[in-house]
């Protein structure tokens, strides 16, 4: 399986790349660490809690439930 077409990822940057994603990777462990799911209801991040489970109550509503169920039956 591919991710890009052929030659989008020339050989010279190919390394600048994966410098890139490793770089990525290492600030979002870096940014997690100090993290707690207590942190999910404290400030601008209740918000985002709030939103999010509003977004799964309407799916639920809206019958994703019982549409997933009939796939199993």
């Amino acid at each position: 399986m591919k991710a890009a077409r052929k030659g989008f990822y020339d050989d010279k940057n190919l390394d600048g790349y994966l410098a890139f994603m490793k770089h990525t990777n290492d600030m979002e462990k870096a940014e997690s660490a100090e993290g707690s799911y207590l942190e999910c209801f404290k400030g601008t991040n209740l918000r985002r809690t709030e939103i999010m489970f509003g977004v799964w109550l309407v799916q639920n509503w809206g019958g994703q439930g019982v549409t997933s169920l009939t796939v199993l039956l």
